[in-house]
């Protein structure tokens, strides 16, 4: 299988001139950190495992006299008899006193009676009665009001898992559907993650004991809050990556790190957002979905690839190709028939003969329009990179700058309506799309649902038309324009293009592929594209850097909050050993690609394939989860260019194989995506 390079998806500029240097990216997972920024801009962290101390038992109550023991036997007889009912006078009592006396009578008599405040005589009464008809028992359970919320939310800090995965590892430990438990943001499976978790009304104490089960997942720092996090309640991430076998100088390192202190990075959708085989990109899926030829792009999704991982996918695309038999092809899932592919062969089964339109309108809209995205995304790196090729890094007359009122609040602005780079819990329920396999488009399921769905900020809803958030840079005031200032649209019908050279180049590239109606409103509503902004150039914040030399490629460069937590200290730098590193730290805004600021300071590619080339290969090395290649990795690697009908051009860097519970895939590295 033929994978993706930088190029193919318009990723070939730079901000600094700086030399550049080789390294590996993810070598071990272990190498790979990241702590989720709350929108407060806390970096989150694990630093405490211990549920907090348990709530007041309900004998305080009597000790504080929140109850009377007359009042208490008056109730014990109300049990046993049935009458007469109990008033309670609670005049002067507040609103969390009377709830207490509420939870109180539920927990002691365990919901056998009904209690209710209510007015009378200028008093005010909590009656208690045994349930009737006309007085329905109320069997949910009471939540202490002093918590300060319903809401129980904790860090998750896992291991080489990703967030859906670990999700619903934790939902089944609980019991309870994984749409219950929400999270801001996925993170990636190949690292060390800590992310706050929210669940309603489940006690400390429980998730602390079903945390001591897990495997590569680890709970803790509890809190109540009155709201439980949805999508997009984050204002970005903080990473620490080590990249191994690094090649360059001191002052080579040194002058890639200030250039990019300085000048940024280009802000550029990393190949994550495109998929991972070149034969059927998403963004070319998108271009189809958006030319409204459903046939082709039905045919797309569904038709075969090279080196599928799973055999029963293979099979329903073998079957596909040479039958056209949808429900035959279905048959052939024997799992994860929730699956793009698998609800494409649904839904052709329910029309003969088949209607694309309406087997593609069976994906939910999330990953329809994610498709679309992808495509707008094409558009926007092949468009950054022409800017800075041609301008370079200043502003020019007619760039397109935020307005006072917007900025501050996202790097890219999305319009209301367009639902792009988030997606809500409740778009698919089932939890292994992303990880089983990517080969096939299953796996965008839930890339859709990180990418897709609510706002990032609910800040931008205030924003308004896409017209009214931009201003057009003039003579004037291009003369004290910034350049990180500059934003480039992703095409739609209610952007506003920039007033230059540039508008060209939009029109040029949609011309090609014959979409120029991307621009106006005329496509069916659930098509059209009301597109959005996205900064040229970012700066990444809390920027560090530093070398260090080991001996052994298994030592552990960078400490996990978990080893933290354990006490546990970092190798000292052995200015004899014969490996070198670089330990980069930075916190970058949800929706930007960390790979591509680690692509502007090596200057050379970030695919997996590339990668992979880079990776020593030590057949001696003992077996470790976290070495990143073996002999079978290999073998399979080699395998991979013999497939390729352009191998005597291509190299191992094309492919990365993962070895994951026994099976071997042709897989792009999910390197520091932050979409979040």
């Amino acid at each position: 299988m033929k994978c993706l390079t930088e190029s193919d998806v318009g990723i070939t500029s730079y901000t600094g001139n700086h030399k550049g240097f080789s390294g590996v990216i993810k070598q071990r997972f272990s190498d790979f950190h990241v702590n989720e920024i709350d929108l407060d801009g806390n970096i989150i962290k694990l630093t405490d495992i211990l549920p907090p101390k348990s709530e007041p038992s309900i004998e305080v109550c009597l000790e504080n006299d929140i109850l009377s023991p007359e009042v208490v036997e008056n109730l014990d007889h109300l049990l046993e008899k049935g009458e007469p009912e109990v008033e309670i006078e609670v005049t002067q009592k507040s609103k969390e006193e009377r709830l207490k006396i509420h939870e109180f009578i539920r927990k002691k008599y365990k919901c056998q009676f009904v209690s209710n405040t209510k007015d009378k005589n200028g008093k005010k009464l909590l009656i208690v009665n045994k349930p009737n008809k006309s007085n329905k028992q109320d069997n949910r359970q009471a939540w202490p009001a002093e918590r300060g919320g319903e809401y129980l939310h904790f860090v998750m800090f896992k291991e080489n898992k990703d967030t859906m995965e670990a999700v619903n590892i934790i939902a089944h430990k609980l019991r309870m559907r994984p749409n219950f438990i929400t999270y801001a943001g996925t993170k990636d499976r190949r690292g060390k993650t800590s992310q706050m978790i929210s669940v309603k009304k489940v006690e400390p104490s429980r998730i602390a004991s079903i945390s001591k089960e897990l495997k590569g997942i680890t709970l803790g720092n509890y809190s109540f809050k009155p709201m439980g996090l949805k999508l997009g309640d984050l204002s970005g991430n903080h990473f620490s990556i080590a990249l191994r076998n690094v090649s360059g100088s001191e002052e080579e390192i040194n002058s890639a790190m200030k250039s990019l202190g300085t000048k940024g990075f280009i802000n550029y959708y990393g190949l994550q957002r495109f998929g991972n085989s070149s034969d059927v990109p998403t963004h070319m899926i998108g271009k189809n979905v958006l030319l409204r030829d459903w046939k082709k792009t039905v045919e797309l999704i569904l038709q075969p690839r090279e080196n599928e991982s799973r055999p029963d996918l293979k099979a329903a695309r073998k079957v596909w190709s040479e039958k056209r038999n949808a429900k035959e092809a279905y048959k052939q899932l024997t799992r994860g028939r929730n699956t793009v592919e698998g609800k494409l062969f649904q839904g052709l089964q329910n029309d003969t003969p088949y209607n694309f339109l309406n087997a593609f309108e069976s994906l939910p809209r999330n990953m329809r329009l994610f498709y679309q995205h992808s495509y707008q995304s094409l558009i926007w790196n092949k468009v950054a990179s022409r800017r800075i090729e041609t301008f370079g890094l200043k502003p020019i007359v007619g760039d397109l700058i935020l307005k006072e009122h917007v900025k501050g609040i996202s790097h890219e602005i999305e319009l209301a309506g367009d639902s792009i780079d988030c997606v809500s819990n409740s778009f698919v329920e089932e939890s292994a799309l992303a990880s089983e396999h990517v080969t096939n488009d299953s796996y965008l399921l839930d890339d859709a649902k990180n990418e897709l769905g609510q706002s990032l900020n609910p800040e931008l809803e205030k924003v308004g038309k896409r017209p009214h958030t931009v201003e057009i840079l003039t003579e004037e005031s291009v003369k004290s324009a910034r350049i990180e200032d500059i934003v480039l649209p992703l095409p739609g019908y209610d952007v506003v293009f920039p007033h230059n050279v540039m508008k060209d180049w939009y029109e040029e590239l949609l011309k090609e592929d014959g979409l120029s109606s991307i621009t106006s409103n005329q496509q069916a509503k659930s098509y059209a594209l009301s597109g959005s902004y996205r900064r040229l150039l970012l700066h990444p914040k809390d920027l560090s850097w530093r070398a260090v030399h080991y001996p052994s490629p298994e030592d552990i460069l960078i400490l996990s909050d978990l080893e933290k937590m354990h006490g546990e200290k970092l190798i000292e730098d052995n200015p004899d050993g014969k490996n070198k590193a670089l330990i980069v730290e930075f916190s970058l805004p949800s929706s930007t690609y960390a790979t591509m600021l680690l692509r502007e300071i090596m200057k050379q590619d970030t695919s997996s394939g590339f990668q992979t080339s880079l990776n020593p290969i030590d057949t001696s090395s003992p077996s470790n989860p976290n070495i990143n290649l073996t002999t079978d990795l290999k073998y399979e690697t080699e395998k991979c260019i013999k497939v390729d009908s352009h191998a005597e051009k291509r190299k191992p860097e094309d492919c990365e194989f993962e070895q994951l519970n026994g099976s071997k895939k042709c897989k792009q590295e999910e390197v520091s995506e932050a979409i979040l």
